[in-house]
């Protein structure tokens, strides 16, 4: 029980907190066969409670999804907007395909469709 407190703790800490929108896009099934013009909904979260947009430069920072639904990496990502702070950037939150909501087969992952899954087809995206 006083693990669990502690871990409970020790998250609350380290959440962002910061207000986000989420978004999605037709994101390709298959990036190595033109024939296949299959798309999924992708989903990122996007907050600009830091964004100072600037002639000069603008700065976004961009976080690539984990093995699991994008809400808990922003939430308990705080390092990335304690540099959105500092240098008033934009910062994005893409989710990783097969996790969250950005699933293209509806939670399925027969043979068939699990094929989709790979590191190839995650860096194209």
């Amino acid at each position: 029980m006083v693990a669990a407190l502690l871990v409970l703790l020790f998250v609350s800490a380290v959440s962002a907190g910061y207000p986000y929108k989420t978004y999605y896009f037709d994101q390709y099934l298959d990036h190595f066969n033109i024939k296949d013009t299959r798309t999924f909904k992708a989903r990122y979260l996007v907050t600009n409670e830091f964004y100072i947009p600037t002639k000069s430069a603008n700065v976004m920072f961009f976080y690539t999804g984990n093995e699991g639904a994008i809400e808990g990496f922003f939430e308990n990502s705080g390092f990335v907007f304690e540099f959105a702070k500092d240098l008033g950037a934009l910062v994005v939150f893409a989710e990783h395909r097969y996790y969250g909501s950005s699933m293209p087969f509806n939670n399925s992952f027969s043979l068939e469709n699990v094929g989709y899954l790979s590191i190839e087809q995650a860096l194209a995206d």
